[in-house]
């Protein structure tokens, strides 16, 4: 039986972790577990992972390191999970997946990546973003 390890973490945003397991529930033989380090609820909602000495590496949507495979967001931790499913059980049983869970992002925007969005909203988030992370910490 193949194992999976979603690591969550608090602050974590639920999206970021349920799109991937919609994905790899579907591989046989799998179990698929959310773990962290100590035991009892973790509290969601979006911010800074930084905290916790996650480095952000460029532009990438999905990075292995060992046999540690991060990925940058929603649509990307389902891409990830597509990959590590193909990687499992083979194309056949990934496109498989993608088919059942109807995956064809196809998004209005192109507004996904600090790469294509516009600068001014880019650094509108950014501010703000921080501003909402100094305020949790200090809160």
């Amino acid at each position: 039986m193949t194992q999976i390890a979603i690591v969550t973490y608090p602050g974590f945003t639920a999206l970021d972790f349920i799109g991937p397991y919609e994905v790899l529930r579907w591989l046989p033989d799998t179990e698929v577990r959310f773990v962290w380090h100590e035991p009892g609820p973790i509290i969601a909602d979006s911010g800074v992972l930084k905290t916790l000495g996650a480095i952000p590496v460029g532009d990438e949507r999905v990075v292995h390191e060992g046999n540690i495979i991060t990925s940058a967001g929603v649509s990307a931790g389902i891409d990830l999970a597509l990959e590590l499913s193909g990687r499992i059980a083979g194309r056949d049983a990934a496109e498989a997946i993608q088919l059942m869970l109807e995956y064809a992002p196809r998004p209005p925007y192109n507004a996904g990546s600090p790469l294509t969005a516009p600068a001014d909203l880019v650094a509108r988030l950014r501010i703000g973003t921080r501003h909402a992370a100094e305020d949790r910490v200090a809160g």
